[in-house]
Parts: C-alpha cells; sequence; structure tokens
C-alpha cells in the first residue's frame, strides 16, 4: 500500500505544522495541511510578539517521519516568508510514528541548522484518514518517542499517557530533558514521586552596547527567552535562555542590523558576549569578542 503524506509550514517562534492524510479509491495516501500561527491563548500579545524568530532567515526546513521498524523519510522544503509545502510517499502504517520539523537557514552561502527550533509529535498512521498537528506543546512527548526509536526502543505498545507522567507540566518542551526520559523509560524506570530532574536549567546571555539604541530590538533565538526593546549602553542581560545554540540578533526596521551566529548556552550558566561597538561597525567586520563575522546584509 502507498502511503502519501504533504504538507505546508509557517515557522514563528511558537510555529506549527498540521497535516492530514486521506486515502484515494486506488488506496494510495494524500495529504493537505493548513497552518495557522498557533500561540497558547495564555500570553499576552506582547510576549507572543517578543518571542517570535525572525522568520525571513529561515529558508528552509527538514521534515522528517520515523518509526521503530520503518526507515526514517526525510525530505527538505523550501521556506518563504515562513511558509511552504513537502510530500512524502510511503510511509507505513503503524503507532506512534513521530514527525519532526527542522528550521534551517543560510550560513556562508550553506545551509545550516538552527539546532533548537524543532518540533516534534508523536502520531498513528492508520489506514484511511489521519491527521496530526506538530507544535511545541506536541514536542515533549514527541522528542521523548523519538529519542527512543534511536534509542532501537519498540515504541509500538508505549502509551502517551505513559510518556507524559515523566513530563514536569507546565514546562516548555525545550527546557525538558526528553533524552533523559527516553533513556529512564528504556531502562525501565517508573515516574519519580518529583519531576525536577527532568527540567533543564536555563542559561542567559549578557551583552553591552557602545551607546543606547532605543530603535533596535535585541533576541536570542530561542523559543524560551523573551526579546529587549532597545540597547542601554550598559551591560544588559536576556534571561532564561534555553541550552542549545542560537543565533543572537539585533533588528533593526524589521531587518538584521548585527548578527552572531551558534552561540552556545549551557544549563545555569552566563554567556557574555563582550562589547557590541555598533556605532563603528562596517558589514563584514569582526565582533570583538566572539570573532564573528557581523552585522549582515
Amino acid at each position: 500500500m502507498k502511503k502519501f503524506f504533504c504538507g505546508c509550514l509557517a515557522f514563528l517562534c511558537l510555529f506549527a505544522f498540521s497535516c492530514k492524510l486521506e486515502e484515494n479509491d486506488s488506496d494510495s495516501k494524500f495529504g493537505s495541511v493548513s497552518i495557522s500561527l498557533a500561540k497558547p491563548a495564555a500570553e499576552s500579545a506582547e510576549k507572543k510578539s517578543s518571542r517570535a524568530l525572525y522568520i525571513p532567515e529561515i529558508t528552509e526546513a527538514t521534515v522528517t517521519i520515523c518509526g521503530y521498524g520503518m526507515e526514517d523519510v526525510e525530505k527538505s522544503v523550501k521556506v518563504e516568508l515562513g511558509k511552504g509545502s513537502v510530500s512524502f510517499d510511503k510511509i507505513p502504517v503503524g503507532k506512534n510514528r513521530v514527525v519532526k520539523v527542522q528550521a534551517e537557514y543560510t550560513l556562508n552561502n550553506a545551509l545550516s541548522k538552527l539546532d533548537g527550533v524543532v518540533i516534534y509529535a508523536a502520531t498513528d498512521i492508520n489506514s484511511g484518514e489521519n491527521s496530526v498537528s506538530v507544535n511545541w506543546a506536541t514536542s515533549a512527548v514527541g522528542a521523548v518517542y523519538y529519542n527512543l526509536i534511536k534509542e532501537n526502543y519498540d515504541i509500538s505498545n508505549l502509551e502517551k499517557s505513559s510518556v507524559e507522567s515523566f513530563i514536569p507540566s507546565s514546562t516548555h518542551a525545550a527546557l525538558v530533558n526528553t533524552k533523559q526520559i527516553a533513556l529512564d523509560i528504556k531502562n525501565g524506570a517508573t515516574p519519580p514521586q518529583t519531576l525536577e530532574k527532568y527540567k533543564l536549567k536555563s542559561g542567559k546571555i549578557t551583552f553591552c552596547t557602545d551607546k543606547a539604541y532605543s530603535d533596535v530590538k535585541v533576541q536570542i533565538c530561542d523559543p524560551v527567552s523573551l526579546a529587549l526593546t532597545g540597547t542601554t549602553g550598559e551591560t544588559q542581560t536576556i534571561e532564561n535562555v534555553a541550552p542549545g545554540t542560537w543565533n543572537f540578533y539585533l533588528i533593526k526596521d524589521n531587518s538584521i542590523f548585527y548578527k552572531i551566529d551558534s552561540v552556545a548556552v549551557k544549563e545555569d550558566e552566563p554567556v557574555d558576549l563582550g562589547t557590541i561597538l555598533l556605532g563603528s561597525v562596517k558589514i563584514g567586520s569582526k565582533h570583538p569578542a566572539s570573532g564573528k563575522y557581523s552585522p549582515v546584509d
């Protein structure tokens, strides 16, 4: 039986990827995807806006479908202004298949992953019509399944409620240690009374600019921290940054004014970017602390 999967996606910090799979008279699977820039209703409009990724820089995404006992199916999709489309065929029927969507951007004329900008969802693929939505809300459970698959663990009969019992409540997926949860499930562990061991501690980023700029937005490209509006000319801190490798941006007039690629943030550790000399910097010059070439066109 041939299966067909197709989708289109839109990227925001809280980006969503939804898909629908249908069966036609020729016993093939066909899918259509409708996308909305879904954001948690509980968050204020200000917080939603401040968490937005710099969408124009996301030029491509890799979409992977995987499951226990099947080979990964992977394709790249061009992304323009946060939207794109992708199709797959020959998706085997089975329980707990995982959809993974990885955002990518262009760095030095080559594609590079935005390491932390990846979402997951676990779904059953049945004969007939199927649907799945992939977003940050589905990512913690989906990532646990994904890590178990990579450990060659049979997840076919692993109920989602069992996985959910390991995940700390009210914790963003980027701050859940899904790899440790997967290892504990693989080793036959039961959920502990407290789930604090599965919470990752956030880091923080400090920086200073040569003078105050009221018209600059400062952000680190993670899904947890909030952007800053304006620089003060003194040391500033972006708190609550998820562990991972992220890009650092200064946005002016809706475009990148200054950027440092691949800032590594570790648990419960500060990262000091030093002093950013915006007043004298020219395109192609090096950041004094990191040695990265910034700003960009």
